[in-house]
């Protein structure tokens, strides 16, 4: 298979993804958190998770690809140059998705991992909203999404996303889809541990 189709099925695998996640944009309204540290703080529609995950999330291969995540930056960033800001970063069943910072104010690049190779689209306009930097990257890529496979064992995983805070660091959220089309945002530790779950639809 030649780049060029490589790059193509990349950016409609991506734009499939963006179109059905509405909350895996990198706009900063999207950022979504499931629960606080105060069960009195907690939105409508979000649950506290803290009883739903074991103390340690088990380790297992990850059907979702955050295996290549760190791959994934690296190729960036060998490109671009290091010290790159993301909107975001989210892993599928087989690709990873970047959200990086362009050269303009309110430019963002689009960059897909898949196969080994990194391919980007054209440079969009009027993107704004916190971002984070690779070193914010703290995660077991065995444990991360365990526990929400393992708990959620009748969902189907669709993605692992990396937002920024306002603070510069990240927050880590798997999307899963039920078996009645309902999708469910939930907010993992580094290690896995559920700690907020919100449905969205």
């Amino acid at each position: 298979m030649s780049r060029r189709s490589r790059s193509r099925r990349s950016r409609s695998r991506r734009s499939a993804l963006v179109g059905l996640l509405s909350c895996a944009a990198w706009v900063p309204a999207v950022v979504l958190v499931g629960c606080s540290d105060d069960p009195g703080d907690e939105d409508e529609g979000s649950t506290s998770a803290a009883t739903l995950a074991p103390e340690v999330c088990p380790s297992e291969q990850p059907v979702l690809r955050v295996d290549l995540i760190d791959d994934a930056v690296a190729a960036l960033e060998a490109e671009r140059g290091p010290g790159q800001r993301y909107f975001e970063i989210n892993a599928t069943d087989d690709l990873v998705n970047l959200f990086v910072v362009g050269d303009a104010d309110g430019e963002v690049v689009p960059y897909v991992f898949l196969g080994g190779e990194l391919s980007s689209e054209a440079p969009a306009t009027g993107a704004e909203g916190n971002t984070f930097t690779a070193d914010r990257l703290a995660f077991d890529p065995l444990k991360v999404t365990s526990c929400v496979a393992d708990r959620l064992e009748a969902a189907t995983l669709i993605a692992f996303e990396v937002l920024a805070g306002a603070d510069g660091n990240v927050q880590y959220s798997v999307i899963t889809r039920s078996t009645a089309g309902g999708r469910l945002i939930s907010t993992v530790g580094p290690a896995g541990a559920i700690v907020g779950v919100q449905a969205v639809g």
